[in-house]
């Protein structure tokens, strides 16, 4: 069985302290719940959402090691293009500086950033949102409970 990534990214952001002080437990895996909260405006509360993405492979690709390269979207949302890139702002030098951890059954060796950050509206909501790719290495396994 392979260890879940994005829910690891989840719940390591959901214990960062710069995070969670500005989007408190709106940190998502896949995509944003249909009862988000939105804000006076009709725009959704500061959130994040990390989605896997194709991609990543590297030179692992036809190695025997037991470590892989998974790509994800970190998805930033907020009430203006300028809240979103915040949550962006808050949520990359935890990333850049995340080193290797476990949390959870995975364990994660590094996350780097693949593309700069861009932000832009969704198609259909026209939510503000400010997104960036990252490459996470990680074992392909689960980790025992320690």
């Amino acid at each position: 069985m392979q260890p879940d990534i994005v829910a690891a990214v989840v719940t390591f952001l959901l214990s960062q302290r710069e995070v969670t002080a500005l989007v408190g437990s709106h940190v998502y895996g896949a995509e944003l719940p249909r009862d988000l909260p939105a804000s006076g405006a009709g725009m959704p509360v500061q959130s994040i959402v990390i989605q896997a993405a194709p991609g990543a492979f590297g030179a692992l690709r036809r190695s025997y090691v037991r470590a892989g390269h998974q790509r994800i979207d970190v998805r930033c949302y907020g009430d203006t293009p300028e809240t979103a890139m915040q949550v962006y702002r808050a949520v990359h030098p935890v990333l850049k500086q995340a080193g290797q951890f476990v949390q959870g059954s995975t364990l994660i060796y590094s996350i780097n950033q693949e593309i700069g950050a861009f932000t832009t509206r969704e198609p259909d909501s026209r939510w503000p949102v400010t997104i960036c790719s990252y490459d996470v290495f990680a074992a392909e396994e689960v980790m025992a409970a320690g």
